[in-house]
């Protein structure tokens, strides 16, 4: 299997759903480079505490200033789980310093949503999300579905990235799910399942895989944008030291749905989303 390569991102990303991976020349067309790059991150932010995650410790995560979580990975560059910075509360400096292609900027409902607010403001509330993700080699995320139905986009500013996907309808070979429940008043859907670390699924289940058992796989480098659809599983490894964004994503494929997962815990943007689809007279389908 290859990664698509769009042309067109509606019709694709609206149809026919699936991971693509947008290969940019340069990262100046989607970072700063006199903000994004690791010298001018280190300048700025180097004392300030971000949130590190460990998927072999339960996932627990912990507080670490960027200055020691550097020394931390130069110390750690060969060990099979390192910790990982991922943290949602990206500083405005590092948000005015992000574009999205123009194409996802125009198919995201939450642009329109968001659209009046402050330059470098978060556009993201209770429930859609961002991060800044710094991590050293071998550390990633897991085999895992993004919650409330969202999609999202994933760009890299330094080093290099590995991804492998998987269908909605196909659990990861190395993947224990356990259950799949829907709550019947909110709609609210529960995954509940165990996945190897990244590096462990790379290197102990995928090299073991059947061909017709292999995962949809991108190599991210520097520039690129990768876009991951509702509900499909993916794993990311970071194959070297690096420095990347992600954040939530809302289109017409997914917009239905999101309102109502996220209609409890975030009703001003379910109802604005709601709003969206109605305005906008998407051409929905549930999936």
């Amino acid at each position: 299997m290859h990664l698509l390569i769009p042309d067109r991102f509606f019709r694709e990303a609206v149809r026919n759903p699936k991971p693509i991976h947008f290969r940019h020349s340069s990262t100046s067309q989607v970072f700063d480079p006199g903000t994004w790059s690791l010298p001018s991150v280190t300048s700025t932010f180097g004392t300030r505490a971000f949130t590190v995650i460990s998927h072999t410790l339960q996932q627990r995560q912990y507080k670490m200033t960027l200055n020691n979580y550097l020394d931390y990975s130069r110390a750690h560059q060969d060990f099979g789980d390192p910790l990982y910075l991922f943290d949602g509360n990206v500083p405005h400096e590092l948000l005015r310093g992000v574009k999205a292609p123009d194409v996802l900027k125009d198919a995201d409902f939450l642009e329109n949503i968001y659209g009046a607010r402050e330059e470098g403001e978060s556009s993201c509330r209770t429930a859609c999300r961002e991060w800044l993700q710094i991590g050293c080699k071998n550390s990633g995320t897991g085999f895992h579905v993004d919650p409330f139905h969202f999609s999202a986009w994933s760009a890299l500013a330094q080093g290099r990235k590995r991804w492998a996907f998987y269908p909605p309808q196909v659990v990861p070979p190395g993947v224990k799910a356990l259950r799949i429940s829907e709550d019947r008043k909110s709609g609210q859907e529960t995954w509940e399942y165990e996945a190897p670390t990244s590096f462990s699924w790379f290197n102990n289940v995928y090299r073991n895989l059947k061909p017709e058992e292999k995962p949809l796989l991108a190599i991210q480098e520097p520039g690129d944008i990768i876009f991951v659809p509702a509900r499909w599983w993916h794993c990311v490894i970071n194959d070297t030291f690096s420095v990347g964004y992600t954040r939530n994503i809302v289109t017409r494929n997914n917009a239905r749905r999101v309102a109502g997962q996220i209609a409890t815990l975030d009703p001003w943007l379910s109802r604005a989303i709601r709003e969206e689809i109605v305005d906008s007279h998407a051409d929905h389908r549930d999936q």
